[in-house]
C-alpha cells in the first residue's frame, strides 16, 4: 500500500469511526479539495483569483496581465459558485451529525475542512483557536 493510500484509509477510517458512512466520508474528502482550491483561487495564481461582486455576491475570475507595449488588462468573467455549491453539500451532511460541526479554514496551505465533536468544545472557547483538535478531512 502507497503512504497516499494508507492517508486515504487513515482518513475513510476516522470519519467512519465518528459515523460517518462510505458515501459521505467520500463526498466529505471531494468538498474538502472543492474549498481548498477555492481558497488557493481567491489568494490568486499565476492566471488570476477568484473575487466576489460586493453588491452581489456573485464570484468573477479576474485576470490581469501585461500586454504589447506594457499596456495592462484587467478583465472579470463570470465564475461558478463552487463555494456556495460545496458548503451546502457540507451543510446537508452535517445534519445526519448533530454531535459533529464543521470548520472551514480558510488559508490554502493548509487543510480546508475540519470535523470536531461538539462535546470537545469548552464553553467559550472559540473554534477558530481549537479546530486543529478535530480530524482534518484531507489527504495531502
Amino acid at each position: 500500500m502507497s503512504r497516499k493510500q494508507e492517508r486515504v484509509a487513515f482518513v475513510y477510517s476516522r470519519l467512519n469511526a465518528l459515523g460517518f458512512n462510505y458515501v459521505e466520508a467520500s463526498n466529505l474528502l471531494r468538498i474538502e479539495r472543492t474549498l481548498h482550491r477555492w481558497h488557493e483561487l481567491e489568494c490568486g495564481t499565476d492566471a488570476g483569483s477568484i473575487e466576489r461582486d460586493e453588491a452581489t455576491e456573485k464570484p468573477y475570475f479576474r485576470r490581469q496581465w501585461q500586454g504589447m507595449g506594457g499596456v495592462w488588462h484587467d478583465r472579470k468573467y463570470p465564475y461558478p459558485d463552487k463555494e456556495k455549491g460545496a458548503l451546502k453539500r457540507l451543510a446537508g451532511i452535517m445534519a445526519n451529525h448533530p454531535d459533529l460541526v464543521s470548520y472551514q479554514q480558510g488559508d490554502p496551505r493548509g487543510c480546508a475542512l475540519y470535523i470536531l465533536n461538539k462535546k470537545d468544545i469548552k464553553e467559550g472557547e472559540n473554534i477558530n483557536a481549537i479546530y486543529s483538535r478535530g480530524l482534518s478531512v484531507c489527504v495531502d
